[in-house]
């Protein structure tokens, strides 16, 4: 064993004892890494954000504790294995960095509900991402994924999407069993038809698909009542989909499209309407 493994083995020895944000600060900065915040309870780490990182130093996956991973804007290159072991993570905020894989590993964690990968280099998500039954957030835009597998159907406690700015070309039908979505981002991707099934998601607020290649989508979306924004500019769209239901709606667009026919008259009735754009 050299010199350099003995002090690492003595670090982590002496940091198990005591794992507060005053001592995980000590042996992160002696090691020539910063943070930004720490916060503890009961002597314990629960968050950590990390700055100016180029990896996820080792010392952090000894924190049992640990509830809340940041380390946005660095130029971390991969999320170790060992990400497994933080068995009580919630929270995972790794965008803006340049990570090129999602590790099958992080699959274990049974309590994050939040995760965030937007702005890095992954090229694809590994079907044990969608084994985690409590996310509610999940981001992973401006990557460069091409497909979506049919396990996102699993995320059915999910409420947040976001795969803006990806090459995706088309949707899984099963993304009609993310009922609890409210929030849904697939601007600036490939997509070309959007499945039937998409009428499941009723609870949608907030709709964002401008800048594909859409030219199939779903007639009418019934009993979408708690629609407040719909985008779907510049598309291949003809028709305008049928929202009469949702009343509650403040900004329609579907400009640059290749509309047919005339604007529907219950538009005139949308009192909370504030911005609409159709030509």
């Amino acid at each position: 064993m050299n010199f350099k493994n003995i002090i690492g083995l003595i670090l982590s020895a002496s940091f198990a004892l005591s794992q507060d944000c005053k001592s995980i600060r000590n042996e992160l900065h002696s090691n020539g890494f910063g943070t930004q915040d720490c916060e503890d309870r009961s002597g314990q780490v629960v968050l950590l954000h990390l700055h100016k990182a180029d990896r996820i130093p080792s010392i952090v996956f000894e924190l049992s504790e640990l509830e809340i991973l940041r380390a946005w804007d660095s130029t971390i290159k991969e999320i170790p294995d060992d990400i497994e072991k933080l068995k009580k993570l919630k929270e995972l905020n790794l965008n803006e960095n340049k990570i090129k894989s999602i590790p099958a590993k992080i699959g274990k964690l049974e309590q994050l509900e939040h995760l965030d990968l937007g702005e890095n280099k992954i090229e694809s998500i590994p079907k044990e991402v969608f084994n985690l039954k409590k996310l509610k957030k999940l981001r992973i835009d401006r990557n460069d994924i091409s497909s979506i597998p049919k396990e996102i159907g699993n995320l059915v406690n999910l409420n947040y999407l976001n795969l803006a700015g990806n090459s995706i070309s088309s949707l899984p039908k099963e993304i009609g069993n993310l009922v609890n979505l409210n929030h849904i981002e697939l601007p600036y991707n490939g997509i070309s038809s959007v499945p039937d099934k998409f009428t499941n998601l009723v609870n949608l607020e907030y709709v964002d698909f401008l800048g594909n290649n859409i030219s199939s989508f779903p007639k009418s979306l019934p009993n979408f009542k708690k629609l407040k924004e719909f985008y779907i500019d510049f598309n291949e769209l003809t028709f305008i989909p049928n929202v009469k239901d949702s009343k509650d709606l403040e900004s329609f667009s579907i400009s640059g499209n290749k509309l047919e026919g005339k604007i529907p008259s219950y538009f005139n009735d949308f009192t909370k309407l504030r911005s609409s754009f159709f030509r």
